[in-house]
């Protein structure tokens, strides 16, 4: 009888852990939003359709989706997930679903993929990448969209209104230094000469924030502060000057 209770006991000791490891974990997941050639309604070709077809376009485009998390928190991050894919699809890809064309005919293209960049029990960062060309376009022209979760409430994390004053000051000069250094001369002439900060109460000015284990990143729109050669510059903010998503959630402000 002693045996049986003591084999309750320890069974009842070992339950809550069995239980947490069961507990499910935040999981992201690819979930397709257009694939393949669509063909806009209405639609008439200004160039010679054997050439160069404005009016249909080939997609690719994913988006992330989250599980794992309070219903209400996964609708917050899944929404706010879902709005550049889906309004990249409809909007620089839409139509019904057409056969592709003659490989030699130039259409319209329009893709987006993500990458998950950070990941923590309280934060996840999310790096959006997307790009649209249109039909015999000379080359494509990318976009960016970085985003910075809160999982305890799946907002997106405003960190401009998480720092002093002085702390904006500072990272506004370091990222002027840095761009600086990368591009030098060929910087623009409106980036060489701004006084205006990028990233302020009003956001992030041409340029997307978001963070990864080697800092908070500040990805600049094509064409923004250097020629398209360039890409999306990007720098990598320290913690020495922006704190990690942990320590800026727990700030209270």
């Amino acid at each position: 009888m002693s045996m049986m209770r003591n084999s309750m006991i320890a069974m009842l000791m070992v339950a809550p852990a069995a239980f947490a490891q069961q507990a499910p974990a935040l999981t992201i997941s690819p979930v397709v939003v257009a694939s393949g050639h669509f063909l806009a309604e209405n639609c008439v070709s200004e160039s010679d359709p054997k050439i160069a077809n404005e009016c249909m376009c080939k997609a690719d485009i994913t988006k992330a989706q989250i599980a794992g998390l309070p219903t209400n928190v996964m609708t917050t991050i899944n929404t706010q997930l879902s709005q550049v894919p889906e309004q990249l699809a409809s909007e620089s890809c839409g139509g019904k679903p057409a056969p592709a064309p003659e490989a030699s005919v130039a259409i319209n293209m329009a893709s987006a993929k993500y990458e998950t960049v950070y990941q923590s029990p309280t934060a996840l960062s999310v790096l959006l990448t997307y790009a649209t060309a249109g039909a015999g376009a000379a080359h494509p022209i990318p976009g960016s969209e970085g985003y910075s979760f809160n999982l305890t409430n799946g907002k997106t994390m405003d960190v401009a209104a998480l720092l002093t004053p002085e702390q904006l000051g500072k990272v506004n000069e370091f990222v002027n230094q840095e761009l600086r250094k990368q591009h030098g001369e060929t910087m623009t002439d409106e980036a060489r000469d701004r006084i205006e900060p990028y990233l302020s109460d009003a956001g992030c000015e041409s340029c997307t924030l978001y963070y990864t284990k080697d800092g908070w990143n500040m990805r600049f729109a094509v064409y923004s502060v250097a020629p398209y050669s360039a890409g999306e510059p990007t720098i990598t903010i320290p913690t020495t000057i922006i704190p990690d998503p942990e320590t800026l959630i727990a700030r209270k402000k």
